[in-house]
């Protein structure tokens, strides 16, 4: 059986993305208005061919109950599949099925992205190698996202690809880009029993998916300066959780 212990995810952020999953690595092309003629910005995520979300307003909050005041606010760290106990063992059986926090955050509202989801935002809906970047917002790092739509907020920049200072925003300038529908994933770390590694360089965030290789490990989406990618780890890890709403 596969463990991901955390010396071995220590090596994982500190070499390039192997497993890209037919993603384009830019090294920093810059961008503006993504698409031509007038647009509306709506804030929406194509998640698949028929299928459009919105992102949660900020990470789910240590507890499991609720959003974090900000996007730039780390939030908890939750095993995979918690979101009917948030609270956490190290006892496998106790990770055997999915439970959405969604289900306990606004009616049910809310849910957690797929693999194939997260992988369809990141490279397979129009121009998505444009639409991906990391950032520090009001002093924190992590990786911006822009929506389907989007046009640039006078007064802010924006440029797709990697390096934490490759997208700088203080508080007045990411208003504009939220508002715009920009979405910011920070940096959090994981946890590892009561240890916490790579907070503020390193971002893991759970998907609803077992590992198609390791059925009992479970998928998550995971960033550093220089990497983006989908990959596995055992359930029992603490990520960070940003929920979805669907808009079609």
């Amino acid at each position: 059986m596969r463990r991901i212990l955390p010396l071995v995810v220590l090596l994982f952020l500190s070499l390039s993305c192997e497993r890209e999953y037919g993603g384009i690595d830019l090294g920093g092309d810059t961008t503006g208005n993504v698409g031509g003629g007038e647009v509306i910005c709506d804030g929406l995520f194509s998640v698949s061919e028929v299928k459009k979300v919105e992102f949660a307003p900020g990470n789910l909050k240590s507890g499991g109950h609720g959003f974090t005041a900000h996007q730039y606010d780390y939030g908890g760290l939750f095993g995979w599949g918690t979101g009917r106990n948030p609270g956490y063992t190290d006892i496998e059986a106790d990770y055997s099925e999915f439970y959405d926090w969604g289900m306990y955050n606004s009616g049910g509202l809310w849910r957690t992205l797929s693999t194939g989801e997260w992988q369809y935002i990141l490279y397979q809906r129009e121009n998505a190698r444009m639409k991906y970047g990391m950032a520090t917002v009001w002093g924190v790092q992590g990786m911006v996202l822009l929506p389907d739509k989007w046009v640039l907020p006078s007064g802010c920049a924006f440029k797709a690809g990697y390096g934490w200072r490759n997208n700088v925003y203080d508080s007045d300038q990411w208003a504009k880009m939220e508002t715009a529908g920009a979405v910011f994933l920070p940096a959090a770390g994981y946890r590892w029993g009561t240890e916490k590694y790579f907070v503020g360089t390193g971002g893991y965030y759970w998907t609803s998916s077992t590992d198609y290789a390791y059925s009992r490990d479970a998928e998550y989406m995971c960033f550093g300066e220089s990497s983006r990618e989908m990959s596995g780890g055992p359930r029992a890890m603490g990520l960070s959780v940003r929920l979805v709403q669907e808009k079609n």
